[in-house]
């Protein structure tokens, strides 16, 4: 296997659900999250998973606020310019920025 996006994931199964089984597992690779989908019909939620469902892995820590603390350090982006995508460098759509940081 090739080192690709699909590596990352700690077992068969939750690759599985990721790729095949769209909807109820996510994985933002910019920021190193799992999370469970979860619609009420009135609601849609975002549940961070800390361990694997299937084989118990430990997940990696979710880096949302080590990118929120290396936007505002290194490039002056705060909080009220994050929903400006225009203002956020191509590098944090994309695990590139935490890569090339060692995290």
């Amino acid at each position: 296997m090739n080192n690709t996006e699909e590596d990352l994931h700690c077992c068969s199964t939750m690759r599985h659900y990721i790729y095949e089984e769209k909807g109820i597992i996510e994985y933002e690779l910019n920021i190193k999250s799992y999370v469970f989908l979860y619609s009420d019909n009135q609601f849609d939620w975002q549940l961070p998973l800390l361990y694997c469902p299937w084989c118990g892995t430990k997940l990696p820590e979710r880096l949302i606020h080590k990118m929120e603390q290396v936007l505002e350090e290194e490039y002056g982006i705060t909080e009220k310019d994050w929903g400006n995508k225009e203002k956020i460098p191509p590098e944090f759509n994309t695990d590139e920025w935490w890569k090339k940081r060692g995290l």
